[in-house]
C-alpha cells in the first residue's frame, strides 16, 4: 500500500534525513511517496531518490502559493500518513540570537517570527483546507525546548524563544480545533536536540559529541517519536527521546 508523506522545508538537514530514512526503510507492504516542498532546488544528496520523491519548488510560503501547490497534489483521495514541517530560522548573515535585551532588533524579531511561527501555521491552515475531515494522519512541527516558558532558566535568545513559544500556543489552538472537526489528526511539537547542520554550527562547541546528531540519526529519532504518539486529539510537546517538555 502506498503511504503519502509531505515534507515542508525539505531542504533542511533533518528534513533531508527524514526523506532518505522513509524511502530507504520502505517495504513492499509499506511503499512511500513523498512530496518535498522547498523554496530551493532539489539538493544533490536527494537526486537518487527521485522515483519516490516529488520535489515541489514554492516561490514563498504564502497562503496563495501553498494553496496552489497543495491543490495540485490532490490529497483528499490519498493515503496521507504524515505532514512534517521543518521550516525555521535561528540566525542568518544579518543577525545572531540575542544575548541581552540591548541586542534586540524589531526587524530581526519579525523575520524570526515569520519563519518560525507564521509559516508553519499557514502551512497547516492550507493543508487542512485540502484534506478530508475523515482522513487520519500526523502533523509534526519542528519546535524547540527553548520555547518552553517553564523550562526557561537562562533567558536570552529573545526572538527565537518567543517564536517557538508562540508556535506552541498556536499549535495548541489548532489541536483543539482539530479535536472538534478533524478527529483523525494528531499534532506534535517536536524538539530535535542538536543536529550537525549550518543552523547549529556556531553553537556546537558546547554540545557533547554524543548529543550532536548527524541528519540520519536525527531523522530516526524524529520518526520513532512521531510513530509512538497516539491519536488522542491533543498536542504533544516532546523531545527526541520521546519525553514530554513542560510548557
Amino acid at each position: 500500500m502506498e503511504h503519502v508523506y509531505l515534507v515542508f522545508g525539505a531542504n533542511s538537514a533533518i528534513a533531508r534525513g527524514v526523506i532518505k530514512e522513509l524511502i530507504d526503510t520502505q517495504s513492499p507492504e509499506h511503499q512511500v511517496t513523498i512530496y518535498g516542498f522547498s523554496r530551493g532546488t532539489l539538493p544533490d544528496d536527494l537526486s537518487s531518490y527521485d522515483s519516490e520523491l516529488h520535489w515541489i519548488t514554492v516561490a514563498d510560503y504564502t497562503q496563495q502559493s501553498l494553496s496552489k501547490a497543495l491543490t495540485e497534489v490532490q490529497l483528499k483521495h490519498s493515503n496521507l500518513k504524515g505532514a512534517y514541517i521543518f521550516n525555521g530560522i535561528l540566525h542568518n548573515e544579518e543577525f545572531m540570537p540575542e544575548k541581552a535585551l540591548s541586542q534586540f532588533e524589531a526587524n530581526h524579531f519579525e523575520q524570526v517570527i515569520h519563519a518560525n511561527t507564521t509559516v508553519p501555521v499557514v502551512i497547516i491552515q492550507q493543508l487542512l483546507a485540502n484534506v478530508d475531515k475523515q482522513q487520519s494522519f500526523k502533523i509534526a512541527v519542528l519546535s524547540a525546548r527553548i520555547g518552553s516558558i517553564g523550562d526557561n532558566g537562562l533567558g536570552g535568545w529573545h526572538s527565537y524563544r518567543s517564536s517557538k513559544a508562540a508556535l506552541n500556543m498556536l499549535l495548541k489552538n489548532v489541536a483543539i480545533e482539530c479535536a472538534r472537526s478533524y478527529k483523525g489528526i494528531k499534532l506534535i511539537s517536536y524538539h530535535p536536540g542538536t543536529t550537525d547542520s549550518p543552523l547549529s554550527k556556531p553553537f556546537q562547541s558546547n554540545v557533547p559529541s554524543e548529543q550532536l546528531f548527524d541528519q540520519r540519526q536525527s531523522a530516526r529519532y524524529f520518526l520513532n517519536v512521531v510513530k509512538a504518539q497516539k491519536f488522542d486529539n491533543t498536542l504533544s510537546y516532546v523531545d527526541w527521546q520521546g519525553a514530554a517538555i513542560p510548557w
